[in-house]
């Protein structure tokens, strides 16, 4: 359509045009006002569903806080929460009863109270701030009263929007008794242990005990033998005894005979001294002394002989013996020279320095004599042999040494017999009586020389025998006896 000019009068649209564009205009705006009113309706209907869900969503969120507070509150495990600053903001019923408190007591409280060593919350929250929650941390807590529990700690942390910590909720567990009822179960397994190690030693040492016994009864067994040998052997020392005593019995009669004829001479060369010079005649005397001295000699050894051979007799007759007055010191002396050759016998390289201090005035006892003789034998002949192992354990820096001393106690006589051998060690002192007891090796002794000198001292003599010893340097056999026995 041409512009108009300027100043120009338009014309008027004819009626009709007018109508149609007013007409049309109306229908755009009908239909921009449904179009308007559907997005109202829409809105409207939008809004109204969101209103819906909104109270719904608030009496979800109503129900879940109720639900949530329910079961926070009616839990038996001890739940609780706190800042990070430590301060305990909530904790239900089950948590005040495990700790002795009242809810406006433990609100607000610092949770380092309630911990038995403060240390602990420092490792609690490293761990649970490094990994965002811990289960079953071990911790020690205590209570309101100050007991001390064993608890086991379960807890997340709880976080902000923008991820800070805002603090920790968790569960607390108390486990105390349940660690008392393993400690208890552990105990009992530990006195079980012991118990069956204390049963097995024990059956270990019955065990050695049998081997023990065992040996000890083939010892015996050999011993038997050894004595039954002994017998064997006593019975021919009895038959050989018999013809010893007719040869000595000569020997003791003609050696007395002798020594009167001697006499005799002597008188008669003394009544007829003129018919010699004077350095004949003293030859001739000096030759009769010598022959008395000679027979004076031949009697004595023979009279001991004889005692010798009375003795052998009565030991292989199995007899007690006759009590009669015996001087102890010669006794004494005869016995350590009966052990000291006997020694000597096996082994000639054997010495021994002997120091023998015997009381003048002990005297002589109503004893049995052979019988105590051979209980003084057969501890000289332990000592005997104690110093003669040590010997030869230690060589010639070693000096055998034998003391033997006898003292007058008045009624009582006393003999002691010290060695300086290798000693008794106390754990075999009380059984060195036993029959068939023995320290040496097998073959080498029955074990029965000291069981038999005690009955000889103490069941025949009424006397008593001790035994000093120090392992390693020295033993010692104190044997007391009446003087008057029987």
């Amino acid at each position: 359509m041409p512009r108009q000019k300027a100043n120009q009068v338009p014309q008027k649209e004819p009626a009709g045009r007018n109508k149609d564009t007013l007409r049309r205009r109306c229908q755009q705006l009908e239909q921009q006002l449904k179009a308007r009113t559907a997005e109202l309706t829409t809105a409207r209907n939008q809004l109204q569903e969101e209103i819906r869900q909104r109270q719904h969503l608030e009496a979800t969120l109503g129900t879940s806080e109720v639900r949530y507070r329910t079961l926070f509150e009616e839990s038996r495990q001890a739940i609780y929460m706190t800042t990070r600053a430590g301060e305990i903001l909530e904790a239900n019923q089950a948590a005040l009863d495990l700790f002795g408190y009242i809810k406006d007591e433990i609100q607000g409280l610092q949770v380092h109270e309630i911990y038995a060593n403060p240390d602990d919350r420092g490792h609690f929250m490293q761990e649970v701030e490094r990994v965002g929650s811990v289960r079953d941390f071990a911790v020690q807590f205590r209570k309101k009263d100050g007991t001390v529990m064993d608890c086991l700690l379960s807890a997340t942390v709880r976080r902000a929007a923008d991820g800070s910590i805002l603090g920790y909720q968790g569960i607390i567990q108390d486990v105390t008794e349940r660690h008392r009822a393993e400690q208890g179960l552990a105990d009992y397994r530990h006195t079980l242990e012991q118990q069956v190690e204390a049963r097995a030693q024990e059956l270990q040492a019955k065990n050695a005990q049998l081997e023990d016994t065992l040996r000890q009864l083939h010892t015996m067994q050999d011993q038997v033998i050894a004595q039954e040998k002994l017998a064997s052997l006593g019975a021919l020392t009895a038959g050989i005894a018999h013809e010893i005593r007719n040869p000595l019995n000569f020997v003791n009669n003609f050696a007395e005979l002798s020594n009167e004829l001697l006499h005799e001479l002597h008188d008669e060369l003394a009544d007829q001294h003129t018919l010699f010079d004077l350095q004949t005649f003293e030859d001739i005397e000096d030759l009769l002394t010598s022959l008395q001295q000679n027979v004076q000699k031949i009697t004595e050894h023979g009279k001991r002989a004889d005692r010798i051979v009375s003795g052998m007799l009565q030991h292989s007759r199995g007899q007690s013996g006759v009590r009669q007055p015996t001087d102890i010191n010669l006794l004494l002396s005869e016995d350590i020279d009966l052990a000291y050759h006997g020694m000597r016998a096996q082994d000639t390289s054997f010495n021994v320095s002997i120091d023998t201090v015997l009381d003048p005035s002990a005297g002589s006892a109503n004893v049995v004599s052979q019988n105590l003789s051979r209980a003084f034998l057969n501890i000289l002949n332990n000592a005997l042999y104690a110093v003669h192992a040590k010997h030869q354990e230690l060589g010639e820096g070693f000096k055998p040494t034998l003391s033997v001393r006898s003292t007058n106690l008045g009624d009582r006589l006393e003999v002691r017999i010290r060695d300086n051998g290798n000693g008794i060690s106390p754990e075999i002192r009380d059984r060195l009586f036993q029959p068939f007891f023995t320290t040496k090796p097998a073959g080498a002794g029955t074990g029965l020389g000291l069981s038999i000198s005690r009955d000889i001292v103490v069941q025949e003599h009424q006397g008593t025998i001790e035994v000093d010893s120090e392992v390693g340097q020295y033993s010692e056999f104190i044997i007391t006896f009446p003087r008057q026995t029987g």
